[in-house]
């Protein structure tokens, strides 16, 4: 048949040829195009009904192997044919590293996570911006003493962080721990931490970016989940904080009565970590990184150090490694042991306010 069919095509060929050789009609020509077109798009169409592209030939495959596969099962009632089926359809879905892509999309997420981010922002409302925990004072008396010239402003600034950073894990990182693990104690904490506070700028930054937190949390993160966690699960953290709140709601004392809460920020940072659901390691990490953020942050804005320069010292593996260091140093602090570290950042803070000019309150 198939070479009846191509005699035939030789043949039609041909009488074209001598019809245009003896000038025919026009429109018997054009006819006889319209004929050659059409016999063309047949044979396109019978090509590509016949023809199997690989990706339908795989799947037929599979779905055949898939097929004898289970009728070899209700044979057999085992389940070896089944794992190699299993294993062929897997294989058309490596990714070119060779491992396995996953076609949905995860149905659950940790929440801890979530709420992480939200204390780890820098744009969380606390007022932090505005303190620089003694940078700036550091970085004028050490210019007005003539400090080493072989150091660059960004090596001053590493250090005066690895220097802060040891000082708060030592003499606050104790109270975000207390807050967390015992938020009925928030009010005496508050209490333990500004008397044991030795600076007065240090005790009014603390006490400012405390009730910034606690206004965050009251406007925010206080009715941001449908249903409250279970009062087991929270220890207390959420009743506590309202309890704290109504206390600094209160009238001012009269007659010697009890003073009103400062609300500093180490212990109340622990008990509204606790109420959002964080883990204890979580919340101490978190604090420690906000506050080496925030130094940086500072160093920026002083123009000692540029965003790049500050990012990278954020993302390096000595800061990580202090702040784990840290962590793990203050675990098992008591609040009756946790104090002053670093006693000369205490002396930068507090001369402070003695500077002919400043950009920040501390």
């Amino acid at each position: 048949m198939e070479e009846i069919g191509e005699a035939s095509t030789a043949s039609r060929i041909t009488k074209t040829r001598s019809m245009i050789d003896e000038e025919a009609d026009p429109q018997t020509l054009r006819n006889e195009i319209a004929d050659l077109e059409k016999r063309l798009r047949d044979a396109k169409a019978a090509l590509k009904q016949k023809t199997v592209t690989p990706s339908e030939s795989k799947d037929e495959d599979l779905t055949d192997t898939k097929t004898v596969h289970d009728a070899s099962d209700d044979k057999e009632g085992g389940s070896p044919a089944m794992g190699t089926a299993v294993r062929k359809h897997t294989s058309l879905l490596r990714s070119p590293r060779g491992e396995t892509e996953e076609t949905t999309p995860p149905t659950t997420l940790d929440p801890t996570q979530h709420a992480m981010l939200l204390l780890s922002d820098s744009a969380l409302p606390l007022g932090s911006f505005a303190f620089s925990s003694g940078l700036e004072s550091y970085l004028a008396h050490r210019r007005a003493v003539g400090g080493s010239s072989r150091s660059s402003s960004s090596e001053v600034v590493e250090r005066f962080v690895e220097l802060s950073l040891s000082s708060v894990a030592a003499s606050a990182l104790p109270y975000v721990l207390a807050g967390f693990r015992d938020p009925g104690q928030l009010r005496a904490l508050d209490e333990a931490f500004d008397a044991s506070t030795a600076c007065s700028v240090a005790r009014r930054a603390s006490a400012t970016m405390g009730r910034g937190l606690l206004t965050v949390w009251e406007r925010a993160f206080r009715g941001a989940e449908e249903e409250e966690e279970e009062e087991e699960k929270e220890g207390g953290a959420r009743a506590a904080l309202d309890a704290f709140r109504a206390a600094m709601r209160a009238p001012p004392p009269t007659d010697g009565g009890p003073v009103l809460p400062s609300a500093h920020l180490p212990a109340l940072w622990g008990c509204v970590a606790r109420a959002m659901g964080l883990a204890l390691a979580q919340a101490a990490y978190v604090f420690l990184f906000g506050h080496a953020r925030a130094l940086l942050s500072a160093g920026v804005r002083a123009n000692v150090v540029g965003p790049y320069q500050a990012h990278a010292v954020l993302a390096a593996a000595w800061l990580r490694g202090s702040v784990r260091s840290a962590v793990e140093n203050a675990w098992d602090v008591a609040v009756e042991d946790a104090g002053q570290s670093v006693p000369v950042l205490d002396l930068y803070q507090g001369r402070h306010e003695l500077l002919y000019s400043r950009i920040f309150n501390s």
